[in-house]
């Protein structure tokens, strides 16, 4: 088992853990998303940024960048970009409870909660 196994075998421990554009860089991501709130303690938070696909798309019709800037944005290595509500809307359908979301032109900040296990006598 190499050394990133072993760090993703660990529960997720922290009061709140951030992902910072994670899921633009991976090849699948809805199983990495998955595999990180697996992860993630009963009760625990997990926070993530990401380019805005509406934001990007917005600014350039508005002409608040330009096509250079837009490409720079969207394409810099990332695999896959998303928006705001398609994120908030992935967590959710995960189990996890969205307790913030702002967007901050070009960038979405998330935050969602691991519901606390009741099942635990």
């Amino acid at each position: 088992m190499n050394q990133k196994s072993r760090e993703m075998d660990m529960k997720i421990k922290g009061a709140l853990t951030t992902f910072t554009n994670i899921l633009d860089y991976v090849v699948n991501r809805n199983e990495v998303l998955a595999l990180l709130i697996s992860k993630l303690r009963y009760g625990g938070r997990i926070s993530f940024t990401g380019v805005d696909l509406d934001s990007i798309s917005l600014s350039l019709v508005a002409r608040k960048i330009t096509a250079t800037q837009a490409a720079n944005a969207l394409y810099s290595g990332r695999l896959a970009v998303t928006t705001l509500e398609e994120m908030s809307k992935k967590l959710m359908e995960n189990g996890l409870e969205v307790i913030t979301h702002r967007l901050q032109e070009p960038q979405y900040f998330i935050t969602a909660r691991r519901h606390a296990n009741t099942n635990v006598v």
